[in-house]
């Protein structure tokens, strides 16, 4: 309203403020009228499409952005689930060991346990109960940190692609030194 009013005070102001009877005057005025309204018509119309277009990247670059996080934090839930299988593997391995010793020393005494045996037995349950503890530490200390590290992934703070590569490829490796390190 206000960018055809400006041209329409312009013109009567210019050419006389009366109605005019004669078309050809309503013909020039329709001229002059289309063309300064459709220039800024045209101008807020590219405007509007510059706004869209903006709106449009800003959008498809947190969605790529959401994405990828979203990856990362399915990819460390893989690696805790993968990393539970492994721990509970172990525990069943010691579990195999304990029962084939103690097989072992029912066969060698012809089915019953001298005192020597069962002492024997014993130390090596508890020691594979020691080492299973140990385990189980390292277990729960390790999936502290990838769940640590999910969060740092998570943190809103974290608003660029290059911040997010950052902490989960640090983080990952960290995890992964430590995993090598303590072999679970």
């Amino acid at each position: 309203m206000i960018g055809s009013g400006a041209p329409i005070a312009i013109y009567a102001f210019n050419v006389g403020g009366g109605l005019s009877s004669i078309p050809d005057h309503w013909g020039d005025f329709g001229s002059y009228l289309s063309g300064t309204t459709s220039t800024f018509i045209g101008s807020l119309s590219f405007i509007a499409i510059l706004i869209t277009i903006n709106l449009q990247m800003r959008d498809s670059r947190f969605n790529t952005f959401s994405q990828k996080r979203r990856g990362y934090l399915d990819n460390i839930d893989l690696l805790i689930r993968e990393l539970e299988e492994r721990y509970k593997y172990s525990i069943q391995q010691d579990k195999a060991k304990i029962s084939v010793s103690s097989f072992g020393l029912k066969v060698s005494d012809k089915g019953t346990l001298s005192a020597e045996s069962k002492l024997l037995l014993e130390k090596e349950t508890v020691d594979m109960e020691v080492a299973s503890l140990k385990r189980k530490a390292i277990f729960v200390e390790m999936v502290t940190e990838y769940t640590t590290l999910m969060l740092d992934i998570s943190n809103p703070r974290v608003k660029t692609d290059e911040e997010l590569d950052l902490i989960y490829l640090d983080g990952r490796d960290k995890i992964h030194d430590k995993e090598v390190a303590d072999k679970i």
